[in-house]
């Protein structure tokens, strides 16, 4: 057996959330408690991440889907549920890209500690365009935005 990796536990958690959207998908190994963030960001159930101190993260995140075309081998990972919630994962330092071109309104912007769960509000961003969000001005590999109701 090979050594795990964040990538390979995505592909492989992806691969059976296409093949099987309606059901649970686990993965569980020795050191599976290592890659909470490939499970969630793949589409697996009940990933091993913190707590996050945030209540608009979890019911945000019950309604976001993968984005097509995402990749195991792609420096950001993201989930979204469009014009409502976005949840992208930086593997490396990249500025993050959104398009809010159809969605009017103010969304909020947070960062979050991948390994403790604190989170950090970053900024407020205006829907009806593409917002492009530098990777200096965040410090974290996760970044949330959720619009403000």
């Amino acid at each position: 057996t090979g050594k795990e990796t964040d990538d390979q536990v995505y592909r492989a958690v992806r691969e059976y959330r296409e093949k099987y959207p309606e059901k649970v998908v686990l993965y569980s190994t020795d050191g599976s408690s290592r890659f909470g963030w490939s499970v969630l960001m793949a589409g697996g159930s009940l990933p091993n991440i913190p707590k996050i101190e945030l209540t608009a993260f979890y019911s945000a995140l019950s309604e976001m889907k993968l984005v097509n075309g995402n990749q195991f081998s792609d420096v950001v990972w993201k989930l979204e549920n469009k014009g409502k919630a976005y949840l992208f994962y930086a593997k490396k330092s990249e500025d993050i890209s959104i398009d809010l071109t159809n969605y009017k309104g103010d969304f909020e912007v947070y960062s979050i500690n991948a390994t403790t769960g604190s989170v950090s509000k970053n900024a407020n961003v205006s829907g009806g365009k593409t917002v492009v969000i530098p990777a200096a001005d965040f410090k974290e590999k996760v970044l949330f935005i959720v619009k403000k109701n």
